[in-house]
């Protein structure tokens, strides 16, 4: 996995936090591992990427039943380019949508689209 697996983990073990804190330390995880995927598994030269920006806009919902606390992704931006050419521009800002990302990047393409559906979190039970 390139972000996904880390994204779940933070989600884990920071759910009590602030919803802004959250988006913002989120985004840098999230940042980070398609950083580190981009230059170690696909062998781009990191002086050759540029503009590299994840931006979210997330809220939560409870899942009393399953006691699960779900983060719902109302809005996101995640946007790659290489030597000036686009590797990846696709989100979802209020009802503009575009999905650009290159062929050679599948996988991340599909971790974007299982992330967009949003992450349920187990809830600590409290005593």
């Amino acid at each position: 996995m390139i972000f996904l697996d880390k994204a779940i983990l933070y989600l884990t073990q920071n759910i009590e936090k602030e919803r802004e804190i959250i988006e913002e330390e989120l985004e840098f995880v999230i940042k980070q591992s398609i950083l580190n995927y981009l230059v170690n598994e696909k062998e781009f030269d990191i002086n050759e990427l540029s503009d590299l920006n994840v931006t979210l806009v997330i809220d939560f919902e409870n899942d009393e039943i399953n006691n699960r606390k779900k983060m719902v992704v109302e809005e996101y931006m995640f946007e790659i380019n290489h030597k000036n050419g686009v590797l990846v521009r696709t989100f979802r800002l209020g009802t503009d949508n575009e999905h650009f990302i290159r062929n050679d990047l599948k996988e991340l393409e599909n971790e974007i689209d299982i992330f967009e559906n949003g992450i349920g979190v187990p809830v600590k039970n409290e005593i």
